[in-house]
């Protein structure tokens, strides 16, 4: 893929976006555009994001604000590894724009044609994976608990390879919940008509009738067929046509078109697109164990997928790298410098630039040499605070017994610059000279208090007392 069609940066300075510098245009959608900005903070702190907006064509539209609105409402909670995290909904004159996780990397649909101009199939272990991870990712939405600990499980609705993207790390992101609903919500919901990606919808959906979580097993069951085989799924050129071979056509087994997949692998895509929800997995999570039990050694691990990635997605990576230099190259943060003088005295802040500027292992001088290598050298303290002297084995024997340890020390105030120490003189300790009171004595040296104290004489005497009351009443009922 050409990188220099993917991102052209806006001007040589850059737009701002609310708190957000943007750096370029990463892609264009039907309703949406998305850029690739961050966040400059004090003391140098900088959070690359990618930001979402409405196109200037759509804006006035009602539902499309309201489908954006929602994307940001649904998935404010979520904390999951392989959905895109969203940070901040903001709006910048009169331009509404969502601050999301930025993702380096390509979505599923980029990769297969990635896979197809190289002339390569795609590799089955990257389309169990990423199919799993995302199956992981709707397990998650549709068994969502919120911070108060009310279910509210949500229906993604869109699930597509336009949606799932993976990171050069080889990680799995679902995004866009932008027409996601609650559960047994109608999909017609917003303004009457059915939303979603044409040929990844469920029959459900396109019926018009309440969704749940099956919904979203049909639509990834699509794009994991459509990935182990290298063909479109429901390939129609109109609508109506998509519509009808959903509902109507016999679904091929993906080894009928690709004869290196298991046959465990069949049953298991093929059960995730029963047109029927009740015959499908019933969970997503199902579905993802399901899919590891079947693909066994074929699926791959994270680092194998991020190597593909990174393999055919090389030039944008470095475009990417270049890019973000290049603007923290040019710009000059002297404001976080100066915001940070308020939390810092002076010395700290020379005391910081000069470890900044030479590093504390570089100050250490190195140890003197000795002309007795058998015995390591000693260090004392002299009276000079800042002077150590070196001491030879013969001269440490000689050395009087160790002094006890310095007594407790607080700050002077005699010297601001640098805090002295003074010592704080010991106060003798007291001995208790008085004699106890003459009753607590007369009392603690009574025999009988002697005897109770005794532990085992009382138990003796308590198991006594108790015998004889037990002889009394047997003598009693005799």
């Amino acid at each position: 893929m050409d990188s220099k069609q993917w991102a052209q940066p806006l001007s040589k300075e850059p737009k701002a976006l609310g708190k957000y510098e943007v750096l370029c245009r990463l892609s264009t959608g039907g309703m949406s555009e998305i850029f690739l900005a961050y966040q400059r903070g004090i003391g140098g702190f900088r959070k690359i994001v990618a930001l979402k907006t409405i196109l200037p064509d759509t804006r006035g539209h009602e539902d499309v604000v309201r489908m954006f609105l929602n994307e940001a409402r649904v998935t404010a909670e979520f904390s999951h590894p392989n959905i895109v995290q969203v940070y901040d909904l903001g709006i910048d004159n009169d331009m509404l724009f969502l601050a999301m996780e930025y993702v380096q990397g390509c979505n599923v649909v980029e990769m297969v044609r990635a896979c197809h101009s190289a002339k390569q199939s795609i590799p089955m272990g990257f389309s169990l994976a990423v199919a799993r991870d995302t199956a992981l990712a709707l397990s998650y939405a549709h068994s969502f608990v919120d911070m108060r600990h009310r279910k509210r499980p949500i229906v993604h609705s869109d699930v597509a390879g336009k949606n799932i993207m993976v990171s050069y790390d080889g990680t799995t992101k679902l995004l866009d919940f932008g027409i996601a609903k609650m559960q047994d919500t109608s999909p017609q919901a917003f303004s009457g008509v059915i939303k979603g990606t044409k040929g990844y919808m469920s029959p459900e959906q396109l019926l018009g009738l309440p969704l749940d979580g099956r919904s979203d097993i049909f639509s990834l069951g699509i794009v994991i067929h459509e990935c182990l085989t290298g063909f479109r799924l429901f390939h129609e050129s109109s609508s109506e046509k998509k519509k009808t071979s959903i509902l109507n056509r016999p679904i091929p087994l993906p080894s009928s078109l690709n004869p290196k997949i298991p046959s465990p692998l069949d049953s298991v895509v093929m059960k995730a697109l029963e047109k029927n929800p009740y015959a499908r997995f019933q969970s997503a999570l199902e579905f993802a164990r399901a899919l590891e039990n079947a693909a066994g050694e074929h699926i791959w691990r994270a680092e194998q997928v991020g190597e593909l990635v990174s393999q055919h997605f090389s030039q944008r990576r470095e475009q990417t790298r270049e890019l973000i230099e290049e603007v923290q190259a040019r710009l000059n943060d002297v404001t976080g410098q100066i915001q940070l003088e308020g939390f810092f005295n002076k010395n700290t802040l020379e005391e910081a630039a000069l470890l900044e500027n030479n590093p504390l292992e570089e100050n250490i001088p190195p140890p003197p040499e000795t002309a007795d290598n058998s015995a390591p050298p000693a260090f004392v303290s002299t009276t000079d605070e800042n002077t150590l002297t070196l001491l030879s084995p013969e001269q440490l024997q000689a050395e009087s017994p160790p002094s006890p340890p310095p007594p407790l020390a607080v700050h002077s105030e005699n010297n601001p610059g640098r805090s002295a120490l003074v010592p704080i003189p010991y106060p003798p300790l007291e001995k208790n000279t008085q004699a106890p009171p003459s009753g607590e004595a007369e009392y603690k040296t009574n025999p009988l208090y002697a005897l109770l104290a005794n532990k085992r004489f009382v138990f003796v005497l308590a198991a006594l007392l108790s015998l004889g009351s037990l002889l009394s009443l047997v003598l009693l009922l005799i």
